[in-house]
């Protein structure tokens, strides 16, 4: 019995002196090789059980870490598998530049299959693919970014915020991120916030009506008024055909009283866009305000014909119906001012401007 037990010792210790001289010759263990073919015949739980196995035997064996990391990949367990594919990535140099070329070609599958989903308005599914982006190369911005449109275009304003300030550790200087941030703190009526992350970025997007507008009318509710005007009269040097910016002088103007001075900036508005109620209209108050009545109505008539339900023009209109000495025409108009008054229980805010555009 005693020989049989030193004889078992032996076995056991020449076995294990083999396993090291296996291993030391760079051979893969025995649990990776059937992990290996396991994952050949696509049995995905025992390639998995031998894998746990040779992760528990050889935990700084790269090649089970690269395999279990594959194996990861095809059950979508996309943390798991960066976690594995970077501790392979780790274990081993020639594995690694293996492993760098693996998930940049996945990121790059994923990202490019959001993008399409983006064009197409699928935002679920584009923001799965970026998601997995994103962890496969948490230092490459673009994933984040766009995770932070998706979730701005979804209305997920707190989770769009915290993408974008991914970025903002990655990448501080990030003058898109200033600016989408910017245009949501606007949206939240976030005003000073807003001119923290437009006004130093704001010369990289001049040409963008939106941007400046909310940088515009921020600076306009906190009481910068002035660099609202600087802003809106250098966008008009860039292009002085910006209908946009006309219309934001304009409203500056007219909400500061100044129908001097926002009268040339509605007729060129007029010039721009003979379509716009809105321009008709505050012109017609303009002259209206000046006394100047025969030059107000005929734009107010305009403006009646572009736009029926503005309880305002209407009266105006009334009164100068029954000044010319047209009374049926007068009485029509003040009863439809009336009508439109009765819906809407009261009038409209004839300087109140509109919303930026392009937000």
């Amino acid at each position: 019995m005693e020989k049989d037990a030193v004889k078992q010792g032996v076995v056991r210790s020449i076995l294990a002196l083999l396993a090291v001289a296996v291993l030391a010759a760079g051979c893969a263990p025995p649990e990776v090789t059937s992990a290996k073919l396991y994952m050949r015949n696509k049995d995905w739980a025992n390639a998995r059980a031998s894998l746990e196995k040779a992760i528990e035997l050889y935990p700084d064996n790269s090649e089970a870490h690269k395999i279990f990391a594959d194996l990861e990949v095809t059950s979508g367990n996309w943390e798991a598998a960066k976690y594995h594919f970077d501790r392979a990535a780790q274990l081993s140099p020639t594995i690694a530049r293996e492993v760098a070329r693996i998930l940049e070609s996945y990121w790059i599958n994923n990202y490019n299959m959001a993008w399409t989903m983006i064009n197409r308005g699928e935002y679920e599914a584009a923001e799965h693919n970026l998601i997995i982006a994103s962890i496969l190369l948490p230092e490459n911005v673009s994933a984040w970014l766009n995770l932070g449109f998706v979730y701005g275009q979804t209305n997920r304003i707190d989770q769009a915020m915290e993408m974008y300030n991914k970025v903002l550790e990655l990448e501080p200087d990030n003058a898109e991120v200033r600016k989408n941030m910017g245009i949501m703190y606007f949206n939240q009526q976030k005003y000073e916030e807003c001119v923290r992350n437009l006004e130093p970025i704001i010369e990289d997007y001049m040409a963008e009506a939106g941007a400046v507008s909310a940088l515009g009318i921020s600076f306009v509710r906190t009481d910068q008024r002035q660099k609202a005007l600087d802003l809106y009269n250098k966008a008009l040097e860039l292009d002085a055909d910006d209908l946009d910016n006309q219309w934001n002088i304009a409203y500056l103007y007219l909400q500061e009283g100044d129908n001097e001075n926002a009268e040339p900036y509605l007729l060129r508005v007029i010039e721009l866009d003979p379509f716009s109620a809105d321009a008709f209209r505050q012109i017609g108050f303009v002259y209206t305000d000046k006394g100047e009545y025969n030059k107000a109505f005929p734009y107010l008539e305009k403006a009646a014909e572009l736009d029926p339900n503005n309880s305002i023009v209407w009266q105006f209109l009334g009164i100068y119906y029954v000044q010319n000495g047209e009374i049926d025409k007068g009485q029509a108009a003040f009863l439809r001012a009336e009508q439109l008054r009765a819906i809407t229980g009261a009038d409209p805010d004839t300087t109140a401007p509109p919303p930026p555009p392009s937000l």
